[in-house]
Formats: C-alpha cells, sequence, structure tokens
C-alpha cells in the first residue's frame, strides 16, 4: 500500500514539474489579429497560431475548431486547442459591398428646351438587402424654363450604411430655330422709279420671344433698273439658331411714270387702265390729320372727291365733253388715265368753287397743307405748266418732307420734278 502510494506521489511531482516547465518554457499565441474583418463573399485568409516549447514546434499538436461562413453576414468563433491552454479568434464576415445603381437611359441625356424632363427610371440591388430601387433618393435641380448644364444625383443606402451615389448629367439646349415670317407677298412687282415700301416681317423665339428688332434685313433692290431682286431677311436667338426668309422683287418697265420715287400723272404723262390700287390708306390718314387740325382752328374741309377709276373718270370726262365741249373740258378736267385721283393720292376737299382759295379755310389749307404732307396740285398762276385751271382745293400727297419742299420753293410738281 505504501508503495502505491509513493507512486501515486513520484508521478504526480513529475507530472506537476513537467507542467510547470511546460507552462514556463513554452510560447502559444495568435498570428495576426485576435478579431478580424472579411468582406462578405471574400475569401478568410487564415493565420493560425504560434506554438513552440523551447525551440521546438508545437504546431502538429494544436487542435483548431470552429468555421467561418465568408457567404453570410455573421460573426464566428475560431478555438486553438493545446493542451492545458486554448486561444479564440473572433471573426466578423460585415457587408462592405455597396449597392449598385443601374440608371436606364441614356447618360449624359440632352433634351429640347420647352420640352418636360422624363426622369427615364434606375434600379439598385444589394448582395445581401437584394432590390433596394425604392430607397433610392433621387435629387434634382433641373430649371426646364433656362438651357444649361444640370444634375440628378441618385443615392441609396442599404442596411449595413453602405452608400452609394451614381449621377446623371441633364443638359438642356435651345436647337429650335426662331421664326421668322414675312407681311405681304412672297413676290412684290412695282414699276421703275416707284418707290418700294417694305411691308414688313415679324420673328419669334420660343426662348427670347419676341426677335423682330435682331432681324437684319440685306437688299440690294435698285428701283430705277428694271430687273429682279431679291430681299434677304435673317435674325439669330441667344443660342445662335437661325432662321433666314427671302422675298423677291420684280422691278419692271411700265407706262407708270416714277421720278425720283414720286408718281407723276398729267397730261403727257397718263396711267393705264388697268393701274387700280384704290385709296392710299397713309395718304388718307394724313388727310383726316388735316382735317381734325382745321377744325380745332374752325375751318371745315369736308372730303368731296377722293380715288376714281379708270372707268370712272372715263364716264365723268365725258360728261363733261357733253356739256362744254372738248376743249374746255380740258381745262379742268382730266381725260381718262391722266387724273391724279387714280392714284389714290389726290382728294378734293373743302369747295369746288375757285373763291375757295379766298376763303379763310381755302387761305389756311394753301398755308398748312405742306405740314401733313399734301400741295395745292394746281396752284393758281400756273395753268401754263400744270394744263389744268386753278383749282385750291385740289390735294395731291407727297410726304411731309417732299410736300414742305415744294410748298418753300413755290412751285408745282413738274417744276419741282424737272419735267416743266
Amino acid at each position: 500500500m505504501k508503495k502505491k502510494i509513493f507512486i501515486s506521489v513520484v508521478v504526480f511531482l513529475l507530472g506537476l514539474i513537467g507542467f510547470s516547465v511546460f507552462s514556463y518554457f513554452h510560447s502559444f499565441e495568435l498570428k495576426g489579429k485576435k478579431t478580424v474583418e472579411v468582406a462578405l463573399g471574400k475569401t478568410y485568409q487564415e493565420e493560425g497560431v504560434q506554438a513552440n516549447l523551447f525551440f521546438l514546434p508545437l504546431r502538429s499538436l494544436v487542435r483548431r475548431t470552429g468555421t467561418v461562413d465568408t457567404e453570410k453576414v455573421g460573426t464566428y468563433e475560431i478555438t486553438y486547442h493545446l493542451p492545458f491552454q486554448t486561444l479564440k479568434r473572433t471573426v466578423i464576415v460585415k457587408d462592405k459591398n455597396a449597392p449598385v445603381i443601374t440608371l436606364h437611359g441614356e447618360n449624359p441625356l440632352t433634351f429640347s428646351y420647352g420640352q418636360p424632363y422624363v426622369e427615364e427610371g434606375f434600379e439598385a440591388l444589394d448582395d445581401v438587402d437584394q432590390d433596394v430601387t425604392d430607397r433610392v433618393k433621387v435629387t434634382s435641380h433641373i430649371d426646364e424654363k433656362t438651357p444649361g448644364t444640370y444634375e440628378v444625383v441618385y443615392e441609396v443606402t442599404d442596411t449595413a450604411q453602405n452608400q452609394t451615389s451614381v449621377t446623371r448629367t441633364v443638359t438642356i439646349v435651345d436647337d429650335q430655330a426662331p421664326t421668322l415670317e414675312l407681311e405681304g407677298n412672297d413676290t412684290i412687282y412695282i414699276s421703275v422709279g416707284a418707290t418700294y415700301t417694305e411691308p414688313g416681317y415679324h420673328a419669334s423665339d420660343n426662348y427670347d420671344g419676341d426677335v423682330t428688332s435682331r432681324v437684319v434685313v440685306d437688299s440690294k433692290v435698285d428701283i430705277q433698273t428694271a430687273g429682279t431682286y431679291s430681299i434677304h431677311y435673317s435674325v439669330e436667338d441667344s443660342f445662335g439658331n437661325r432662321a433666314e426668309k427671302s422675298r423677291t422683287v420684280v422691278v419692271r418697265k411700265s407706262d407708270i411714270t416714277y421720278i425720283r420715287g414720286i408718281l407723276l400723272v398729267n397730261k403727257t404723262h397718263s396711267l393705264p387702265s388697268n393701274y387700280a390700287p384704290g385709296e392710299n390708306q397713309e395718304a388718307r390718314n394724313a388727310l383726316t390729320e388735316l382735317q381734325q387740325a382745321a377744325a380745332k382752328q374752325g375751318y371745315s374741309l369736308p372730303l368731296l372727291s377722293g380715288y376714281r377709276s379708270y372707268s370712272y373718270q372715263k364716264t365723268l370726262y365725258q360728261n363733261y365733253v357733253n356739256r362744254d365741249g372738248e376743249e374746255k373740258a380740258n381745262t379742268y378736267s382730266a381725260k381718262p388715265g391722266q387724273s391724279e385721283h387714280q392714284t389714290g393720292l389726290a382728294f378734293d376737299v373743302g369747295d369746288l368753287n375757285s373763291s375757295f382759295g379766298r376763303t379763310p379755310a381755302g387761305i389756311w389749307l394753301k398755308e398748312n397743307a405742306h405740314l401733313y404732307g399734301f400741295i395745292i396740285r394746281y396752284p393758281q398762276g400756273k395753268e401754263s405748266i400744270t394744263g389744268y385751271a386753278y383749282e385750291p382745293w385740289h390735294v395731291r400727297y407727297l410726304g411731309v418732307s417732299v410736300a414742305t419742299e415744294v410748298y418753300q420753293q413755290g412751285v408745282t410738281l413738274e417744276e419741282y420734278l424737272g419735267v416743266a
């Protein structure tokens, strides 16, 4: 019995000594970090442990337990066992991958000014949360009323707080040319010497609005030379979009006489039977102003006769011939084609009597007609030049500038034009 006890004591002491020696003279430690983070889906690299007794490796004695599933987010524990000692390593598999946003449609995107911006859509997928499209925040500062370049920002955050952002560049361009419209006819016919009056034009732009003032007109019409000419109109908006149009002007010879742009009608310069312009609106407006001015001074200048057609003048003249004979009728009435009334620029006002020129109204008309663009066409003492008797009631519209020159020079229209 004593022998067994002795042996047990010896074994115990030897074990204790061995344990003490092993514990004191060996090393057992983790390689790498105690806590390791691994991205989801990535491979976990095991770094192992270091185990030695003096200089003898003990790695073969180490037993490892625990597994790591890198395809699943979680916290895992690896345990390293050595007799009388264990070590542990914590492995955290984290979702470090941000969601992926895919934009539908074009990027960059360009659309025309005036058209509404339409979001073409997007999709957001996450390797853990799956479809996170409904979490996408869209921030847009597009001003559809102003051409320019803008950004639309798409942002999304997954459960693990991984965030991703994608930007779509949106450019609004004004690629629409202004609208240029010509008033009047595209082709205009005028006679040699006649004054060309621009019928007008209008230009508008989808962004700039009314751009009529920007229209550039290039005209090389020569009213003194028969031929076909082109007038070119062009307009450009703020973004360089350009619109152009042309008008054709045909200057042709005719029986109508223009001298320095003034239509001359008398006994030697007549109008064709088909010349029928009607009443000239500019002249009629000027006459109205003249009548109103006279009325303010207490004078009445009613319109007695205005535009007359060729056929009407023919009937009128024949009536005078039938009444007074051709020779006398020629002193006060024009043959058809020779009447200024056919131009639409002449008017009879006041009173059809030669004594009208001595009345206050007649005197006022003589002294003020030029201020409104008119002359007394057949003045007293000029019968041999005009071919007609004195008519203080007959006024002819020339425009203020020319009428004033004729009045100040005290001449007839024939004298002013140098054909007397």
